[in-house]
């Protein structure tokens, strides 16, 4: 087999454009890695901002007279129930990942156990002790539990399985890790 020195330029041009997109494809991959990290970052901190703003307003608006106790109770069970089923709804996108930050020292996300350990406060927040508790409360905001849908009630009413396990076990998790330690003041 005779090979012509076009066909070896060619094999060449080849292998570089191959070498050249497994590269390039690979540093694109670990920006688009990055930004999308920085992204989920920066949107984590609005949303916390935001619901920091809307409560310090209500808080305001109830301090002024525009809101009366019973509808600042209403919102904030609202606000604590709506919360627990988002918990519910990400609980599978949660990861515990280790990173290595240096000279030895690690950090773990935890975002598994900060899941549940913030689902079962927040059920607590509302003063459910238990299912029954909590899908009377669900009861009690009805466009709530319309809004969330059947992807966490039955035709019933009633939390689903699955929802209902995920609170038991978080509730669980709260009094087994969290009850008895310090935990945050929400009153202030």
């Amino acid at each position: 087999m005779k090979f012509r020195l076009a066909t070896v330029f060619w094999i060449t041009a080849v292998i570089c454009l191959a070498i050249g997109w497994f590269c390039e494809r690979s540093f694109y991959q670990q920006k688009l890695e990055e930004q999308v990290g920085t992204q989920v970052s920066v949107e984590s901190v609005l949303s916390g901002s935001l619901c920091e703003i809307i409560y310090c307003v209500k808080l305001d608006e109830l301090g002024s007279g525009e809101r009366t106790q019973a509808e600042f109770d209403e919102f904030r069970e609202n606000s604590l129930l709506k919360r627990t089923a988002y918990l519910f709804l990400n609980e599978e996108l949660a990861t515990n990942t280790m990173y290595d930050l240096s000279d030895g020292v690690t950090f773990s996300s935890d975002q598994k156990g900060r899941i549940m350990r913030f689902a079962g406060q927040l059920i607590s927040l509302t003063g459910a002790k238990n299912n029954d508790d909590l899908n009377r409360l669900f009861g009690n905001h009805s466009a709530l539990r319309d809004w969330l849908g059947d992807e966490l009630f039955s035709t019933d009413g009633r939390m689903n399985e699955e929802f209902s396990n995920f609170t038991e076990r978080s509730l669980q998790y709260y009094k087994d890790q969290v009850a008895g330690r310090p935990t945050i003041d929400t009153r202030n």
